[in-house]
């Protein structure tokens, strides 16, 4: 669902091991500026990747609008992930 006057960015989702060696990844588009629109996009690209979504906190959203990047851990999870990380980033 898409919301006026909202801008298309794009946001690379990777999961990475104890390494940093990437283990999926994914660019996808994301128009919105709001919460609920960021949680549903993020959950629809995981789903793609059938990789678990993560339990996502205003802290993590404040801090993925402030700096531009937002690191999810295991303990982040309801269900047990094999990764170290799962990380979002705004791409240029």
């Amino acid at each position: 669902m898409q919301e006026k006057n909202s801008k298309r960015t794009k946001i690379w989702l990777r999961t990475v091991d104890g390494d940093e060696k990437i283990l999926k990844e994914k660019v996808y588009e994301y128009t919105g500026d709001t919460m609920p629109a960021f949680l549903e996009e993020l959950r629809r690209v995981c789903e793609e990747l059938d990789e678990a979504t993560p339990v996502v906190l205003r802290s993590h959203y404040n801090n993925f609008k402030q700096f531009n990047v937002v690191r999810f851990a295991p303990r982040d999870f309801v269900e047990y992930v094999y990764f170290e990380k799962m990380i979002l980033e705004y791409v240029k």
